[in-house]
């Protein structure tokens, strides 16, 4: 009888509690950005353009996450990391920049596009799809480097 292989892509609940990290994170920094961009400026800044700098500074965030690290800090959490769609390497910045306007798409009806994941056969949302990137399991890979391991392959050695 034949063993099933996990399933090289994240699933939707590793998905969703890396987006949810990821929202408690921009929660913070948009309640603290605006807050400073507001102090610098002396008031000269208004409110919503302190809020709509901060939520592109997080998808810029996200981006250089994405490129540098691999993956955002909720989904290196959840042991998993994005890829190309084709190749399975590390992207680029180019993939980065249309993966996170590509949030926007996503979100707009009702978060379908995030949604999305649960159906599709590879778990790719609309932003996926649209930067051609796939978010795949960290733990198939043998690391012997302690520091390039994620939280979830660290927690699964202790037990």
């Amino acid at each position: 009888m034949s063993e099933l292989l996990p399933s090289p892509y994240a699933s939707f609940g590793q998905r969703a509690a890396a987006l949810l990290i990821n929202l408690f994170l921009f929660a913070i920094a948009s309640s603290l950005i605006p807050l400073i961009v507001l102090r610098l400026s002396g008031g000269a800044v208004d409110l919503m353009v302190a809020e709509i700098f901060s939520s592109w500074l997080f998808l810029l965030v996200l981006a250089v996450c994405w490129v540098k690290l691999k993956g955002s800090p909720g989904q290196l959490m959840m042991g998993c990391y994005v890829a190309d769609e084709q190749s399975h390497s590390p992207i680029g910045w180019k993939s980065a920049a249309i993966r996170a306007l590509s949030y926007w798409v996503s979100l707009l009806p009702f978060g379908l596009g995030f949604f999305w994941s649960i159906w599709d056969k590879r778990h790719q949302g609309w932003h996926d799809k649209l930067s051609s990137t796939l978010v795949l399991n960290d733990t198939h890979h043998d690391i012997s480097d302690e520091s390039q391991k994620s939280l979830q392959q660290l927690l699964k050695e202790l037990k």
